[in-house]
């Protein structure tokens, strides 16, 4: 994977999981918050009910009112709580005497219990307290489904998911349009390297200053280092090449005459001592270029001298 992919990806992940995270958790600070003002509402309500409802069966005095009674008592706390949606249930030494239309719940042995369960995709609180009247025990249970709450929070969790969604894709193209920004002088850099390395020596346009202007900078530095150095070597093999020739074409040239004339023995001795002044002349540039091969490999130290110490010394 190239390096602008990896960084891409990389910062890509990073802000999907704190964006993501952070819608999460607003969301469901904010369901929290809401369910816990309903609990501590419901409570609030329950225990009016309550205290009334042991005011009410007080009121009958020992004789315990029966099922038809208990109906007409739980009706009016009906009425009362209607715009709440607020339901009961109630039993009467474990025998249920009183349930809310379409709302039967099987006895919980419990109490002075709140549960929260979904039910058909509604939040339900179940809020089931105890007392007792006249040596009789009671369990009153409230029931309030949580519709508008629950509809809300669902119409909010999808805005939130299609907010992230599109957040997520917008993220994505400024992301790529700017990773492709910022690593464009790495790519021309690359694709000039690669032309440096098939022997053409161009420079790479750099501007800016950050990190991989520099890069640039140091490249074109490089790169013009090098040329040079190259160019100074051609110089050199072609100034090698024609120091080489003259001996040579000498050397040559005095042996094939010795070869196939018949010279005087003072000319035989003049060719022989121009072959051994030519031979004595190449070895002293090979020595020269063993000692210049020498300096290269080793660290030369350099240091200021006189112009004056180097006239007299020569």
């Amino acid at each position: 994977m190239k390096f602008w992919k990896k960084i891409y990806f990389s910062v890509f992940l990073l802000f999907l999981i704190f964006i993501n995270g952070g819608i999460f958790l607003v969301y469901h600070i904010s369901y929290r918050h809401n369910l816990e003002e309903e609990k501590t509402r419901m409570m609030g309500e329950n225990e009016i009910i309550r205290r009334s409802l042991v005011d009410d069966i007080s009121a009958f005095g020992k004789m315990a009112p029966g099922e038809r009674e208990f109906r007409s008592i739980m009706e009016v706390y009906e009425d009362m709580f209607q715009n709440n949606r607020l339901f009961f249930n109630l039993w009467q030494n474990d025998s249920r005497v009183f349930c809310s239309e379409g709302v039967h719940m099987e006895d919980i042995s419990q109490e002075d219990v709140m549960i929260l369960r979904r039910e058909d995709g509604i939040q339900t609180i179940y809020l089931i307290t105890a007392f007792k009247v006249n040596g009789d025990r009671y369990r009153l249970a409230a029931i309030r489904r949580l519709t508008g709450l629950t509809r809300l929070w669902d119409q909010l969790k999808a805005v939130f998911l299609f907010l992230s969604g599109m957040i997520s894709v917008v993220l994505a193209v400024i992301l790529y349009i700017i990773m492709r920004r910022l690593t464009r002088p790495l790519r021309q850099l690359s694709e000039v390297t690669r032309k440096v390395a098939d022997g053409n020596y161009e420079l790479i346009q750099t501007g800016g200053r950050d990190e991989i202007a520099e890069l640039g900078r140091d490249f074109n530095r490089m790169t013009t280092a090098v040329q040079n150095r190259i160019q100074s070597q051609q110089r050199f093999v072609a100034n090698l090449a024609h120091e080489l020739r003259t001996p040579l074409t000498s050397i040559g040239g005095y042996s094939e005459y010795l070869l196939r004339g018949n010279p005087e023995k003072d000319r035989q001795f003049r060719a022989l001592q121009y072959i051994n002044k030519e031979s004595r002349r190449m070895q002293q540039m090979a020595h020269q270029l063993l000692l210049l091969a020498r300096v290269q490999s080793e660290q030369v130290e350099m240091a200021d001298i006189s112009i004056d110490t180097c006239l007299k010394s020569s």
